[in-house]
Order: structure tokens, then C-alpha cells, then sequence
């Protein structure tokens, strides 16, 4: 797409943002109200374009508006394999879209064919028309608004280190937001550390925005003297950030880090400046928050899986998809006023909890979370856990002059902290790696097993 073509893109998505800006502080009964109507439209919209949301919402649909909770969730699997018919657009069903997840250009003139991250599985495809990505656009909009990221003179100089592949969704909105407005530095969490610390000092950002462990390492660079920088804003996003990264950033850079939570399936959000949750857009997406059975669970306690339903998208109608995200969510206004719902705690995905053998015969289930101390250990750089058999690998990188053998008293802490979870005797040891692997997509994998991998692994 033309540059001509970009502004004009991002000039409509700004007038959205404006109107999006109101809905911050409603009401609960307005804003309920708000996605009542939305969510009506959208489901009507698939009804009647889509034979494959016909058929699944067929039963619920009829004079009365429409009852989300009436409907049926849809998996991962499932959309994947009923694609085609669960477009809106006749004209996408017969295409491979795999093979145009990195053209430049939309497809046929009009749609943009992105892939989810893939890190826990066979990555999902996603379509957005041109007129749907303008409510991404806003989103991202209105993640720059709150981390104070806008346009000024002398231009702002933005270093934004991302996904290495045209596919992400990183990378889409890091195209169209390529109008100028800002300097922009991109970057890929693939490149050595090295080089992008030697691009940074060149570069000197004002607004740095990376990968939670990329910023994690960068912070460590600085520490040691190797990176000199000084943004006035950093902001991570795509893995999850603990307590003692945030802590490693804040500590580096002097300020404190913004979290964005941003989905390919369209749910985003973003802390304010008072870093008290993250505040979901849910005027463009309701979240539900689920058990492992469907669900509800009350405000403030951890769920199994979230339920999205995508109230912008009519080319791709996701509606009750299932996202594997374990999270608590509160509501109530926030100091800054806003109304919006709030990330209190993301704790991983669902595939990376660990269930292990308790002490009284029961299975404990262990969250990501839980190794998070791990990230403050003075001899740890970079981790992995592993789950292998029936025993724990940690997989540890470790920091430079670090001795060997502090792998051991490692391993010694987190079969500690896993006794005192409730876990059955249990069996941890350490390997040492020059490097932690990461995705395609660059994100690495705090938590993995083994044998799921392997089985979900191509034949």
C-alpha cells in the first residue's frame, strides 16, 4: 500500500480512536449496552455470509437480541479446520492464504492474512479487511496514548524490536504505522544481542518497545554499562513479564515499563500511568473469563482459558474463541477514571501450567508464575523449564562469569518452592545452554513438556 494510501488508513482509525476514547469511562450498564448492540450485528453479520457460523448459530438467533452466553465457544481446531466456511468473503474460501501471510501488498487489494505466534501450537490464521484493521489501528492508537508515545517535534525516535516475519501482527501494525509520524527503528528479537545493542547506542530511542525477555536481557546490557540509553517510556509485550523483569527494566532504564496485551484474535489492552492492571478495550472485544469446563469465574480469581469475541472483525467473525490465556480480572474505576476492565495477572497459557504429582496422590497444578524467581537470580540470564519424563529440566543460560555450579543451587531453590507448592518429592535438575531457543515468531517459551511437544510435533 502507498504511503498516500497508509495515512489516510491511519487518519480513520484516529477518528475511531477519538470515539473510543469517550467509552473509556462509561458506565458498566452503558458499556454492557454498547456491546449488547455490537455483538447482535456481528452475529447476524456471520449468520448470513458464513455457512459455517450458520450452522452453529442457527438455534440462537431470532427476533430478540442476541445472548452471547447462548452461543457455542469455537476452538482453535475447529476454526482451523472449517476456515474456509467461517469467512465472510466468498471470494477468500478457494485461496491458500498461507501463502500470502507475507505479501506486502492486501490481498486482493483489500485483505491483510496474519498467523498467531504458533508457541503452543500449529500457529492460527487470521483475515482482516481493510476496514476491519482499522480497529486494530485504534487499539494501537490508543496503547501510544497511554504510554504517551505522539507525534512532536523534533520527531520521536522509536526502536520497536519485534516479531522477524511479515506474518505477525507486530509487524502488520509496525507497516502502517510507517508514515512518518516517527522516527522508527525496527528491529527482530532474532538479531544477536550484541547487534541490537550496537543499533540502539546508534540510534538512541526515546520510546523503546520489545519482547518481555528481550527487554529483560537489554536491561542486563545497560546495567553492565554495554547499552546507554535513556527512553522516556519502554513498554514490552507478546510474553509474559514477572515481577522480577519488570523490577531488572525499571531498575536499567529509570522508568516504568508499559505492558501491552495485544491479540492477534483482537482483544488489546494496556496499563495507564499508574500501572495498577492492564486496561482491556472491551468496547471492541468481550472477554469472558472461563473454567476449564465453560465456566464463569468471578472477578479477582484465576481462569483456565478466555473466551474473545471479536466485536470489529466481519471478514473473519471470531466469536466465544478460545484463548488459552490463564488470567485474573477485576472491574471498578481506576485512579485515572477509566472503567475499563483490568488484567490484575496474566499467569501464562493453559498449556503451560504444569500438572505434577502431589503429595497426597493429587495433581498440583504449577503456573509459569511460579519460576519466576528465577528471572532475579543473579546467576540466571536466560531459562527454560522443562518438563521431561517424570522429572524438571531447567534449562539455564547463564550470565557472564557466573560459575557452573551455580546451576545446582538453582535447581536446589525450585525443588524447594515446588515442595512448598505440594508437589510430590520432587525431581529437578539443570542444563546449561549457550542460548534459550526461542519460536519462529522469537517468543520464548518460559515453560515446556516434552512428550505434548513431541506429539504435537509433524509427522
Amino acid at each position: 500500500m502507498s504511503r498516500a494510501g497508509r495515512v489516510a488508513e491511519l487518519a480513520r482509525a484516529g477518528g475511531a480512536m477519538k470515539a473510543a476514547r469517550e467509552r473509556e469511562r462509561w458506565p458498566r450498564e452503558r458499556m454492557l449496552a454498547h456491546q449488547a448492540e455490537a455483538l447482535d450485528a456481528i452475529v447476524r453479520h456471520a449468520a448470513e455470509r458464513s455457512p459455517f457460523h450458520r450452522s452453529r448459530f442457527e438455534a440462537a438467533l431470532g427476533s430478540a437480541r442476541v445472548d452471547l452466553e447462548a452461543l457455542p465457544p469455537l476452538s482453535k481446531a475447529a476454526l482451523g479446520e472449517h476456515l474456509g466456511d467461517a469467512l465472510c468473503e466468498p471470494r477468500l474460501r478457494n485461496l491458500d492464504l498461507r501463502a500470502h501471510l507475507v505479501d506486502r501488498e492486501p490481498l486482493l487489494g483489500e485483505y491483510r492474512v496474519m498467523a498467531s505466534s504458533g508457541s503452543t501450537g500449529t500457529p492460527s490464521l487470521y483475515v482482516y479487511s481493510r476496514s476491519d484493521w482499522r480497529g486494530l489501528l485504534a487499539m494501537f492508537l490508543r496503547y501510544c496514548e497511554l504510554c504517551r508515545i505522539r507525534p512532536r517535534l523534533p520527531r520521536l525516535r522509536v526502536a520497536a524490536i519485534g516479531a522477524p516475519s511479515l506474518a505477525s501482527m507486530t509487524q502488520r501494525c509496525a507497516q502502517s504505522m510507517d508514515v512518518g509520524l516517527h522516527r522508527v527503528l525496527p528491529l527482530s528479537v532474532t538479531q544477536p544481542l550484541s547487534e541490537l545493542v550496537d543499533a540502539l547506542n546508534a540510534f538512541r530511542p526515546g520510546v523503546l518497545n520489545a519482547y518481555a525477555s528481550v527487554a529483560a536481557l537489554l536491561a542486563d546490557e545497560q546495567l553492565a554499562g554495554r547499552l546507554r540509553i535513556a527512553p522516556r517510556a519502554v513498554s514490552t509485550s507478546s510474553e509474559l513479564r514477572t515481577a522480577e523483569m519488570t523490577a531488572r527494566i525499571e531498575r536499567a532504564f529509570g522508568v516504568r515499563p508499559f505492558n501491552l496485551y495485544a491479540t492477534s484474535e483482537g482483544l488489546w489492552g494496556v496499563d495507564c500511568e499508574h500501572h495498577d492492571g492492564i486496561h482491556l478495550f472491551e468496547d471492541w472485544c468481550v472477554v469472558e473469563n472461563v473454567d476449564r469446563d465453560g465456566r464463569p469465574v468471578p472477578d479477582g480469581e484465576p481462569g483456565a482459558r478466555l473466551f474473545v469475541t471479536n466485536l470489529f472483525n466481519r471478514t473473519l467473525p471470531l466469536i466465544r474463541f478460545e484463548v488459552s490465556d490463564v488470567v485474573v480480572i477485576e472491574r471498578g474505576r481506576c485512579a485515572c477514571g477509566r472503567t475499563l476492565p483490568r488484567l490484575r495477572a496474566v499467569e501464562g497459557r493453559l498449556q503451560e501450567v504444569l500438572h505434577l504429582p502431589g503429595a497426597g496422590g493429587a495433581s498440583v497444578p504449577v503456573h509459569p508464575t511460579q519460576f519466576s524467581a528465577l528471572s532475579a537470580d543473579p546467576a540466571v540470564r536466560e531459562f527454560q523449564v522443562v518438563r521431561r519424563g517424570h522429572g524438571i529440566v531447567l534449562r539455564l543460560a547463564l550470565r557472564p562469569g557466573a560459575a557452573p555450579s551455580a546451576a545446582n543451587a538453582v535447581a536446589g531453590k525450585v525443588a524447594a518452592r515446588l515442595s512448598a507448592l505440594g508437589v510430590a518429592s520432587p525431581a529437578v535438575s539443570a542444563e546449561l545452554v549457550d542460548e534459550i531457543e526461542r519460536t519462529p515468531a522469537g517468543k520464548l517459551r518460559l515453560v515446556l513438556d516434552e512428550a505434548e511437544d513431541r506429539a504435537q510435533a509433524p509427522a
